[in-house]
């Protein structure tokens, strides 16, 4: 069966970004426990998906810095309040 591959047009980003890799290091490693970053580069950059489920694991689990809690928060409510079990980022 063919894949085809579609332009993508516009990917519009929330700002301030949710996270900084190079600042949180536990939540990068919960991450890549939980299989999260495999879309990623070596450099850390691409798309990945989080499950909600997930990311509530971190605000449980992970100690981050407020900035980061609040952020992962909202992106939970943006997800839940577009039906969304997921939380698309784009990592550069």
């Amino acid at each position: 069966m063919p894949v085809r591959a579609y332009r993508v047009n516009k990917i519009d980003l929330n700002r301030p970004p949710s996270w900084n890799f190079w600042n949180s290091e536990a939540l990068v490693e919960f991450l890549e426990r939980n299989n999260c970053l495999d879309g990623l580069e070596d450099s850390y950059s691409g798309m990945i998906v989080v499950a909600v489920d997930v990311l509530k694991k971190i605000l449980d689990d992970v100690t981050v810095e407020p900035s980061v809690k609040q952020s992962i928060e909202a992106d939970i409510k943006f997800a839940e309040a577009e039906d969304n079990d997921c939380v698309t980022y784009y990592c550069f």
